[in-house]
């Protein structure tokens, strides 16, 4: 990838056209005897106008704050405190009970990112997703085990939070594992960022995590881990790559019953792109473990879907739960062929909203966009 060229800054606005007449007029009316007092308005209007539309210009220059004020700014350019991510995140404090923020200026930064147990409560703020990337391209068969060694971007700190990124591993469909993020951390939101990969692009692992109006692409389990996770509002898209391929979306491996993890995909838009097979081969998911839980819930599911909707046979433990509830699109309407699968009633669907799964209303702050229950 290349790095974006950085945007020519515009100049201030002038005011309107529709002024010059207003102020012709005013500025003859001045001649009265009442010239004083119009020139005095005319300064106030004209003081007012330059106030406001400068002040607009400059807040459109500079990084968006209603999460925080930046503490440090990182940028390529050579114009922030660091050029490089992982030195603002060593430079953070430790153990901070309060919000430390890194503004991250639009470009392509090529490293892998560790936000160790100790950077706690820590902020990444980009300039969009797609402009503001972090990338790498490790993968296990070059010789990388694990997700800290392959990881383009792993998360142990609690209290985690990033928006308007792209996190990606461009190590290709044939390098096997290649993970864009591994998030360890609890309480921890992505907001408005991508998150491109093939093979377990997002490995969640533990925790109480919430994305929302995120981008998640990937080939094959491309959403896995065994964390508590709601997806809200998230575009997910299955990358099809051959018309034999059989693609599976999430891979959620709850491993011991009495843990309250699990996926959930509330208000997303479920697709495949690249080969669409007929019949079609992509799944919501299959399980890794026996006690996995999955819900898709009101959200759009395209043709791609398989009529069965999961990746489950003979093999599959009935204590695997697969929910579905008021599901729309071609892709929604699912077999249901084996008891792992339930159609799930409005008072079992709402179990699984982020007011009850995540408990979000105690610990989601009000900065981030969110839906607490059933729509």
């Amino acid at each position: 990838m290349q790095a974006q060229q950085q945007p020519v800054t515009p100049p201030p606005p002038s005011p309107p056209t529709w002024w010059n007449p207003i102020y012709q007029a005013l500025i003859r009316r001045s001649e009265s005897k009442c010239g004083l007092v119009l020139k005095l308005i005319l300064l106030i209007v004209m003081a007012y106008f330059i106030y406001h539309n400068i002040s607009s210009w400059r807040n459109r220059n500079r990084a968006d704050n209603s999460w925080c004020e930046p503490n440090v700014t990182v940028s390529l350019d050579g114009k922030g405190q660091f050029t490089a991510i992982s030195s603002a995140v060593e430079a953070a404090p430790a153990n901070s009970s309060f919000k430390y923020c890194i503004y991250i200026r639009r470009g392509v930064y090529r490293e892998n990112v560790l936000v160790d147990a100790e950077k706690t409560n820590l902020v990444f703020v980009g300039d969009g997703m797609g402009k503001s990337v972090i990338t790498s391209s490790r993968s296990s068969i070059d010789g990388f085990f694990g997700g800290d060694q392959i990881a383009t971007l792993r998360i142990l700190g609690v209290g985690f939070m990033g928006r308007d990124l792209t996190i990606e591993n461009a190590a290709g469909p044939e390098r096997n594992h290649g993970v864009a993020l591994e998030n360890w951390a609890d309480q921890t939101v992505f907001y408005r960022s991508s998150f491109l990969g093939y093979r377990d692009t997002i490995y969640t692992s533990n925790g109480r995590q919430f994305y929302r109006d995120c981008h998640i692409q990937g080939t094959h389990y491309f959403i896995s881990g065994d964390a508590q996770a709601v997806f809200q509002k998230c575009r997910i898209k299955a990358i099809n790559l051959s018309p034999q391929e059989q693609i599976v979306i999430s891979g959620q491996s709850r491993g011991n019953p009495t843990l309250k993890n699990g996926f959930v995909f509330h208000l997303c838009d479920i697709s495949t792109v690249g080969t669409i097979t007929m019949p079609p081969h992509t799944y919501l998911g299959g399980p890794v473990e026996a006690y996995a839980v999955t819900v898709v819930m009101q959200s759009f599911l395209d043709a791609s879907i398989d009529p069965v909707g999961w990746l489950i046979d003979s093999t599959t433990a009935p204590t695997v739960f697969f929910g579905e509830y008021d599901n729309r699109g071609p892709g929604a309407l699912t077999q249901i062929n084996s008891p792992a699968v339930q159609l799930m009633g409005r008072s079992i669907a709402a179990r699984f909203t982020v007011r009850l799964f995540l408990e979000g209303k105690k610990w989601l702050p009000s900065t981030v966009p969110h839906q607490l229950d059933l729509i």
